[in-house]
């Protein structure tokens, strides 16, 4: 039987909460790495460093808004889809065009750099992330968040790498300012999971935090 209607309701305004929050730190995502950028153009010790740098802030200062926006769209996407069944897996033939082979290598590098983010914040998030997938599974009365839930760290991180690419932002770029763009979105994204898991604490969403019994029971009373 499903939890309580309450506890599923908690559970939906938590995901819209965290997803206010996500956008709320995004700003500070793009300022870190202007920040850092200026940093690069002032230290400069070659003219190929100083163009790459000027280059990549130019950009992002004209692609900011649609690079943010694009994230929160992302995430939007990531949450319908996790509210649906899980798709039919496609079967792909064994040789492709070379058009197609070449998408294909280019969705498997951005795979790889959102990995690589998503263990940042993972990293970097630590008890607060366990807490709040424990928690909102707790609401749910299911045994595991969704593969596109939009809490999910691997949510997070393809949503900023796809919407770099969308953006007209590039993987070569994407890699020069790796190190800052972990670092801040782990921080920023911690701040977005701690702001949820006090606002669930204070409904009485699992207080205290008992992985060993997430799966609420029907029979069972009270929400934590």
């Amino acid at each position: 039987m499903p939890p309580p209607e309450p506890l599923i309701l908690l559970a939906r305004q938590a995901r819209q909460r965290f997803g206010t929050q996500v956008g709320a730190q995004l700003p500070k995502i793009v300022q870190a790495l202007r920040d850092a950028l200026t940093a690069q153009l002032d230290q400069a010790r070659s003219t190929r460093d100083y163009q790459t740098a000027r280059d990549t802030l130019t950009l992002l200062n004209q692609s900011e808004r649609a690079w943010m926006q694009g994230v929160q769209a992302s995430l939007l996407q990531s949450h319908q889809q996790s509210l649906k069944p899980p798709p039919t897996p496609v079967t792909f033939e064994a040789s492709m065009p070379a058009g197609l082979e070449l998408m294909a290598n280019e969705a498997m590098e951005d795979q790889l750099l959102a990995s690589r983010l998503a263990l940042s914040i993972q990293d970097a998030a630590g008890q607060e992330w366990t807490d709040l997938k424990l928690r909102l599974v707790f609401a749910d009365g299911k045994t595991e968040l969704a593969t596109t839930d939009l809490v999910r760290p691997e949510t997070l991180a393809r949503a900023l790498v796809e919407a770099w690419m969308g953006a007209g932002l590039t993987r070569d770029q994407w890699k020069h300012q790796s190190t800052t763009l972990h670092g801040s979105a782990g921080k920023c994204f911690t701040a977005a999971y701690h702001d949820v898991n006090h606002w669930l604490v204070g409904k009485g969403v699992m207080t205290k935090v008992k992985p060993q019994h997430v799966v609420r029971k029907a029979s069972s009373g009270g929400s934590g």
